[in-house]
């Protein structure tokens, strides 16, 4: 168990960079695709209907960038790139979900042309896992921390319970062992400690 709290957080590091270094290129390709083979031809054939612009999927997949590296580097303050990976998130779905219904799939004898549910499942969705990473990261990071606390309060308060009475009592070590025996001990030696007062 001691060492799964330590190994789960960096697995889910890793994927977490795995994801985004799979699936932000993605983006761009298919921002280039659609620029080239939708947007020119019906900028040539003056069809502004049919131009689908780029410019918001490309600012998502950027923000979803930034807010990783904020994750990564301000481990003081994760909640800054946690919340900005959640708003670029929803951008991103609601993003996926338009280029749906502009480019549905369509098939003739020789080709087909448009999103399918596997390629929007394999190509874009993939990436709304990022934030989900980070969120399932920073709950494991914080468990792992509540651990390594309980173990540090556990040594500290087993030694202090075998110390001389005169000693004050570690602070939270009880509350956090939830140790009848040390328990017992606290109360003893707090009031032994507040008569001498």
């Amino acid at each position: 168990m001691k060492n799964m709290t330590r190994i789960l957080p960096a697995v889910t590091r890793f994927l977490m960079w795995a994801v985004l270094a799979v699936y932000s290129p993605m983006q761009f390709l298919a921002a280039y695709g659609i620029a080239t083979e939708n947007n020119r031809p019906a900028m040539e054939n003056d069809l502004p209907e049919k131009f689908y612009s780029t410019a918001p999927l490309i600012t998502a997949t950027l923000l979803m960038i930034l807010s990783v590296i904020l994750f990564a580097v301000w481990k003081k303050r994760p909640y800054i790139g946690l919340i900005l990976g959640g708003i670029s998130g929803l951008a991103l779905l609601v993003i996926f979900l338009s280029m749906g219904r502009a480019f549905p799939l369509t098939t003739n004898a020789y080709s087909e042309y448009g999103l399918s549910l596997q390629k929007m499942v394999l190509c874009h969705y993939g990436f709304l896992l990022v934030p989900i990473l980070m969120l399932l990261n920073l709950g494991l990071r914080r468990r792992a921390s509540d651990q390594e606390t309980i173990r540090d309060a556990a040594q500290k308060g087993r030694k202090w319970k075998h110390s001389k009475p005169e000693t004050a009592p570690p602070r939270s070590s009880a509350r956090l062992l939830h140790d009848p025996e040390l328990n017992a001990a606290a109360r003893r030696r707090r009031q032994w400690w507040k008569s001498k007062k």
